[in-house]
């Protein structure tokens, strides 16, 4: 999921754009009501809260939980960065733990007036998680730069039942005039993966995804061994002023 904005607001969009979230709904909820529990963990003060089942779907998106009222309330990034491919990313619950959901419902959006449906993208809790990549350096200038994002272990070989390998990224360009490109690198080997280099001159925050990917021995190919990866990310065509923006990178197994 991203921006291409100034380097504070690239920030802040990290942030509210990751959507890494506590807890989501699983029915609908009674927001003028007080709450204690969503899908049976206790809430604690400031949770942020996947509202995604309301039966007004104007009321759906990221909510926190004060601990002095017993309410949800609309994160206050909600307006301006809740965008169609914002992905969020649960970290708790009973029923929805290690689950992403993204939002895919088109823009424009108006937060409260427009209808918000979420689709789930990653496999159920009794499946692993996708591998999600993310880093502090995640902000590329230049005319012409490539930088590296923080490298994570990964061995599809976990995964009794793997039929295939996706690499998903959100990403967005500050300008059309130059194009925000990301890669998948496999460390161990020193080598690229083949089909993993996606790109985008779009400055709305674009769902790029590879469709499957080749797991075997031969270059280019996801090792069916564990290696290590990283996301690289590049810029070309740019000014020195512009900013290519990486808000998230996934393997995500189907």
């Amino acid at each position: 999921m991203s921006y291409l904005l100034t380097l504070p607001e690239s920030l802040n969009l990290k942030s509210a754009v990751r959507g890494d979230v506590r807890l989501a709904t699983i029915t609908n909820v009674n927001l003028a009501a007080t709450v204690t529990s969503i899908d049976g963990v206790s809430l604690a003060d400031k949770d942020r809260v996947l509202v995604k089942e309301q039966s007004v779907p104007s009321e759906n998106g990221i909510y926190e939980w004060s601990s002095g009222t017993s309410l949800l309330t609309r994160s206050p990034e909600d307006g301006l960065y809740l965008q169609s491919g914002f992905i969020a990313t649960i970290q708790e619950g009973t029923t929805l733990k290690n689950t992403l959901w993204m939002l895919i419902t088109p823009n424009p959006i108006t937060v409260g007036v427009t209808n918000l449906t979420f689709g789930q993208l990653a496999p159920s809790v009794a499946n692993p998680p996708p591998m999600h990549f993310l880093s502090n350096a995640s902000n590329v200038d230049g005319n012409t730069t490539e930088i590296s994002l923080g490298a994570v272990p990964f061995s599809p070989s976990v995964y009794a039942s793997l039929t295939s390998i996706e690499f998903i990224v959100i990403l967005s360009a500050s300008d059309t005039t130059f194009t925000a490109t990301v890669k998948l690198y496999n460390v161990t080997d020193r080598e690229f993966v083949t089909g993993t280099t996606l790109n985008t001159t779009n400055t709305d925050p674009t769902k790029l995804t590879s469709g499957p990917l080749t797991v075997g021995t031969a270059s280019g190919n996801v090792k069916t061994s564990e290696r290590l990866y990283q996301v690289w990310v590049s810029i070309s065509g740019a000014s020195i002023n512009d900013q290519a923006f990486l808000d998230s990178a996934y393997f995500f197994i189907s």
